[in-house]
């Protein structure tokens, strides 16, 4: 052994082996280190999910600018996506019952941005690129159901909101 390199014993599961692809049903990753391709791609979303989650955890609702709903003040209903604001500064501050009641579809969105938060700074975090796995590979545009799965949530939240006379 020369004088310029040194002994590293590592357990195998440790090792980092940059390029490296792991494949499996649901998940399959590639280690990049600390490279730029990690940072570009995984930074942007966990900016984009983590700083409104940060926002509605930090900022209290009443210090919000109230910008009123047109929808609303032309028809004197609620549009589908009133409640949102609130039911996810809601489920950030904790209070899930008035979260639930004011906008059930609020509070999956919320999950959604915690989820890609999570799963984003993750990534960039240990420096893994991450890829659904063959079983979770779905092309939404291209997969009608889950489009009408959207539309249909969305119209039911608002069919909720509308039967109980929320504004």
């Amino acid at each position: 052994m020369d004088g310029n390199s040194e002994l590293r014993i590592r357990p195998s599961f440790l090792k980092k082996e940059p390029g490296k692809k792991k494949n499996g049903l649901f998940l399959s990753w590639t280690h990049f280190g600390a490279s730029r391709y990690a940072v570009t791609e995984r930074l942007p979303l966990t900016l984009v999910s983590g700083i409104p989650l940060l926002l509605a955890g930090l900022i209290p609702i009443h210090l919000l600018p109230s910008i009123p709903c047109a929808f609303l003040k032309l028809t004197s209903y609620p549009c589908p996506f009133c409640g949102f604001t609130r039911s996810f500064w809601s489920a950030a501050r904790g209070d899930w019952a008035f979260a639930i009641y004011n906008s059930p579809l609020a509070c999956l969105i919320y999950f959604a941005a915690v989820l890609v938060f999570a799963w984003n700074l993750s990534g960039l975090v240990v420096g893994l690129s991450f890829r659904r796995g063959l079983k979770l590979r779905i092309k939404i545009l291209e997969s009608p159901w889950i489009i009408h799965a959207v539309t249909t949530l969305a119209m039911m939240n608002w069919a909720y909101r509308l039967i109980l006379g929320l504004e």
